[in-house]
């Protein structure tokens, strides 16, 4: 697997880490783990991910992506008022092309190339987004 997420109910944001080779499949797995959460989506409905680790050695087909907006949209309640960034290097294209395909979800996905911008856009504090990403690298550098 090369996802893992963490919920801050206390921010109310909720944090994916995208490490080693992108995976459609385990993205769609992610996303129904994530869905499913009771905690999800957090209160503020905001969601950040870091995809710098994340390479990109396999493409992303448009079937994948659109399995990919239909499970996120399963439960369209859940999505008023979310937003989500995504911070890639390897992976920015196809990230791009992930924003550009469910541009007609009501969540607002921007990709990003920097963290700061990123936490900028959503509001949320950098240091705090770089300590809990920090924590989710040491748990999968641990495993």
């Amino acid at each position: 697997m090369s996802f893992i997420y963490q919920i801050e109910k206390g921010n109310g944001i909720s944090y994916i880490l995208s490490y080693g080779p992108f995976v459609g499949e385990d993205y769609l797995r992610l996303i129904q783990r994530l869905t499913s959460d009771p905690d999800w989506p957090p209160r503020r409905r905001l969601q950040l991910t870091d995809a710098r680790l994340a390479s990109a050695n396999t493409p992303l087909d448009e079937a994948t992506m659109q399995k990919a907006v239909d499970l996120y949209n399963v439960d369209p309640e859940k999505l008023i008022g979310f937003r989500a960034a995504t911070v890639a290097h390897e992976t920015f294209e196809r990230a791009a092309m992930f924003q550009k395909f469910s541009s007609g979800l009501a969540p607002a996905v921007i990709v990003f190339n920097s963290m700061d911008t990123a936490c900028l856009w959503l509001g949320i504090d950098l240091t705090e987004a770089e300590r809990v990403f920090k924590l989710l690298l040491d748990s999968v550098r641990s495993q």
